[in-house]
């Protein structure tokens, strides 16, 4: 999305015109090139609130450097580049000198060049504004040009993002541009007259004069100047401080110099100077200038570096020779020497001796002892005119450091061929300020000598505001000490880079330990809350770097080096670095959430052992099953406790006992049904745990059993125990016991009370089986009532209704045969009218115990129908196979021999 940073609330029109009119007022008071430019970089940044202003300022090559810059502090400085545009072609240049504006609201939208792309993604621009800077060219005559020189561009750049550029924003950067177009017309033509009173006008002339300066007399020897000197040419040179002079490099004479060129000959006098014999040379030399000759009759001209020796000390001066033609058609050499030298610092940087007059970096050079042999304008204006010191003796280049052996060690790291880089502070004109300071070796041409090459820039701002930054970075870094949330910085590949106190302590780890360490780290052990590991690739701090997502409220276990698990709930933030969109770092923080924990897992497992103890009690309601309680139950307890073996132990009359019921984890043996006696038991019949007592062990051999006891042990391999007394009222019914068999267990407080709940369940199961086990024996006496004859003790007439109903439906459906005896005991009232009522309930007894003996099969039936009379039920009989059984009953009773005198 773009944005405009501009809005009419924060300017209008009239506070434009209004920093425009100050602006104006402020630039036309100044003559430096250099103040002018970064008032204005300055002010566009401010007003604009962009990134970054420039100027970019085209040179005679065809190329551009960046003649001023105002930039934020998140971006990268390109003041002093020298920018190589390939696709800046004459048609843009035709384009801006016809005044057409630049605007790009985003690189990544707008069609463009590749190369340009390129190129302004390394200078980090997103979006940018360009006006073209238009100067009216000032004549020698003073007439201005009719059509205005392109002399620069004027650009703001949006680095973090794109942006929409509005009207308001473009009218301002334009009339900032024609002020700055005016003042450098101004600067011009000031530039201009200071040349016409102080620079020579080569012309034609053949005249013999005499220069008077000053009382002294200097004559020309010959009789007539160069042909392209006058007087007033050497009038205007000998009022520079500029040294000029003209050798005849044919005849190895000097013809000429000004008094500023006496001190680097070290002649006391011009006439001495003159005077002097030049034509020893070496054939070196000669051979130098025979090829000067050859260059001069070409029209062009030559800047070298010459070192001079006044009064014993080097000096490198830059010397720029022109050919000149004498009266008898031979050639001279007209020699300016400047101190504005500088090597190449690299193309990057500067490319070409004119950048260092267009550049606000400061760029000087001095001889190993600290003599200026040049400074480029920004120079002059920090440090004031450093090539003319008070003192000859002074060392210029250590008087500007605050802190001297800064200096110092910048000359030893030259003479040992090393670039010496610093941020120090300087005295400058405008007091001490912080300089950061790029200091080389730069070699003279001719001597090789090494001479000291400095590349400076004032970073005070900066400084103050790293300072204001180390401040708050140090409030912010107590802050964090000072938070009881653990604080850890991941970088780019997940290895941690800082941490705070509370960090260590709730990891158990030191800064030490884990500086390094990656979310990937092995050494982590971390797991999810159910248990299961937490692989390092589902950290938060790893899926925020790969995915660039901040995570929340995420929990994880960590096992301390002291083996204590604490859980901790972690939040994790991305750290991004303008326009990119993979995080460079994380921000990970965590809070220690063990006791809050705890308490969920301690609440969540009351809350399952009140689920068990509510189910196995439901369970005992629902089910009149002792064997199935007895086994749910001590499955669900060991899956429970996690541990290996659950019995429920029954005690016998004699204090031994059998393991009814038992769950046991696989790889350990079973002892179901196994009768255990214990010594221990049967001498003390139990009496610890009938009152109540519950005993657990964490380790039978350090618990102080006997030997015996613990060779039981051992054979049922319990490594530790928790045994829970089942009382039946005061009566000792038998044990709970939990075992676990694989290692020494720290048995939990609440591992035994839900041991204790579910042995009271235990024992209410036991009683309701009991009471339901009496109940079906009372049940199956009143059904022993109401079915059987009391008197013969074989089914009544109510059983025998029932029953042949019954069969007869059956064997209806089923297509089955029934056959039905009907069997009456004859002359039964005589009977008991002669033996009486006793003997005659002792004959039908009798007979019902034939029947019973004779009905053999489990279908059958025999029944008292009543009196003295029986029934036989035989399903799927024939009347074959009734008449056999009918016959087997009459032999039955024969057999009784039951004597009956009264019959007839």
């Amino acid at each position: 999305m773009l944005s405009n940073r501009l809005s009419v609330p924060e300017i209008d029109l009239k506070q434009i015109l209004y920093k425009i009119r100050m602006l104006a007022v402020k630039i036309h008071q100044l003559s430096e090139l250099s103040e002018i430019l970064q008032i204005i970089v300055n002010e566009a940044r401010k007003t604009l609130n962009s990134d970054r202003a420039i100027i970019y300022r085209f040179l005679p090559d065809g190329d551009g450097v960046i003649a001023e810059e105002s930039v934020g502090l998140a971006w990268k400085p390109i003041l002093g580049q020298l920018i190589y545009d390939p696709c800046f072609d004459a048609k843009w240049v035709e384009q801006y000198q016809q005044g057409r504006i630049g605007v790009i609201e985003d690189i990544n939208t707008k069609p463009l060049d590749p190369c340009y792309k390129n190129l302004l993604t390394s200078l980090q621009i997103r979006a940018n504004l360009v006006v073209p800077i238009l100067v009216n060219q000032q004549k020698i005559d003073r007439v201005s040009s009719s059509e205005p020189h392109l002399w620069g561009l004027l650009i703001v750049h949006q680095c973090s993002s794109a942006r929409k550029w509005s009207s308001l924003e473009i009218e301002y950067l334009q009339l900032l541009a024609t002020e700055l177009g005016i003042a450098l017309g101004q600067v011009q033509q000031f530039q201009s007259l200071k040349k016409q009173l102080l620079e020579p006008k080569l012309k034609l002339k053949s005249i013999k004069k005499t220069l008077h300066r000053n009382s002294e007399e200097c004559i020309i020897t010959e009789t007539a100047l160069p042909k392209n000197i006058s007087v007033a040419d050497l009038m205007a040179f000998e009022r520079l401080q500029t040294p000029i002079w003209i050798y005849d490099i044919e005849k190895f004479q000097m013809w000429w110099a000004n008094s500023a060129a006496l001190y680097l000959w070290n002649a006391q006098s011009r006439e001495e100077l003159l005077n002097r014999n030049f034509s020893d040379v070496s054939e070196s030399t000669r051979i130098r200038l025979h090829n000067y000759l050859q260059i001069f009759q070409q029209g062009e001209t030559i800047a070298e570096n010459w070192t001079f020796y006044p009064e014993g000390k080097p000096v490198s001066v830059r010397c720029l020779c022109s050919g000149i033609q004498i009266k008898n058609g031979e050639m001279a050499v007209l020699v300016e020497g400047t101190t504005e030298v500088t090597n190449q610092i690299g193309r990057e940087t500067l490319r070409s001796l004119e950048a260092l007059h267009y550049t606000t970096l400061m760029i000087s050079l001095y001889t190993l002892d600290g003599i200026p042999l040049m400074q480029n304008p920004a120079t002059f204006t920090c440090y004031g005119d450093i090539m003319h010191p008070s003192s000859l003796s002074e060392n210029v280049f250590l008087s500007h450091f605050v802190d001297s052996d800064v200096g110092e060690q910048a000359i030893e790291a030259i003479i040992l061929g090393k670039t010496f880089t610093t941020e120090t502070q300087v005295f400058t004109k405008q007091g001490i300020r912080w300089h950061g300071m790029d200091i080389r070796c730069s070699r003279d041409p001719v001597t090789g000598d090494a001479m000291i090459l400095v590349n400076e820039k004032d970073i005070t701002e900066r400084k103050h505001i790293e300072e204001a930054l180390r401040e708050s970075e140090e409030r912010y870094r107590s802050v964090i000490k000072a938070m009881a949330e653990g604080i850890v910085l991941h970088q780019a590949d997940g290895s941690i880079i800082a941490c705070n106190e509370s960090a260590e302590k709730i990891l158990g780890l030191t800064v030490d330990q884990m500086m390094g360490r990656a979310a990937i780290d092995p050494r982590w052990q971390t797991v999810h809350e159910d248990g299961t590991s937490f692989l390092g690739e589902s950290h938060p701090a790893i899926v925020t770097l790969r995915t660039g997502q901040p995570r929340f409220n995420e929990i994880m276990g960590v096992h301390k080096p002291n083996n204590r698990l604490s859980w901790i709930s972690i939040n994790s933030q991305p750290l991004f670095k303008p326009n990119e969109s993979k995080p460079y770092a994380v921000v990970a923080s965590f809070t220690d959430i063990t006791v809050r924990k705890q308490a969920e897992i301690a609440l969540q497992q009351q809350t399952e052992r009140e689920r068990m103890v509510f189910a196995i009690a439901q369970h005992i309601r629902q089910s009149l099953d002792l064997d199935e309680i007895l086994n749910t139950t001590v499955a669900e307890v060991r899956h429970f406790l996690q541990t290996d073996r659950v019995v429920i132990y029954r005690f016998n009359p004699d204090w031994s006992g059998v393991a009814i019921a038992e769950s046991v984890a696989e790889g350990w043996q079973p002892i179901l049904n196994m009768q255990i006696t214990d010594p221990y038991f049967v001498q003390t019949q139990g009496l610890s745990y009938q009152q109540g007592t519950v005993a657990t062990t964490r380790d039978i051999y350090t618990a102080g059993f006997s030997p015996c006891h613990v060779e039981l042990l051992e054979k049922l391999q319990v490594r530790a125990k928790v045994v829970v007394p089942i009382l039946q009222g005061d009566r000792l019914w038998g044990l709970l016991i939990a075992h676990h068999c694989s290692a020494p267990r720290q048995w939990q407080y609440w591992e035994s009370k839900l041991l204790q709940q579910l042995a009271t369940q235990i024992a209410i199961a036991i009683q309701q089986s009991e009471l339901y086990q009496k109940l079906q024996l009372a049940n199956q006496q009143l059904e022993n009532i109401a079915m059987v004859d009391q008197l013969t003790q074989i089914a009544n007439r109510r059983h025998f209704d029932s029953a042949l109903d019954c069969t007869w439906r059956y064997l209806l459906r089923e297509q089955g045969s029934l056959s039905l005896l009907i069997c009456d005991i004859d002359y039964f009232k005589q009977y008991n009218d002669t033996y009486g009522h006793a003997a005659g309930d002792d004959c039908l007894r009798l007979v019902a115990q034939a029947f019973k003996q004779t009905v053999k099969r489990s279908t059958d039936l025999a029944a008292r129908y009543g009196g003295e009379e029986f029934v036989v039920i035989l399903p799927n009989t024939y009347s074959d196979g009734a008449f056999q059984v009918a016959e087997e009953i009459h032999q039955a009773i024969q057999q009784l021999n039951i004597p009956h005198i009264a019959s007839a």
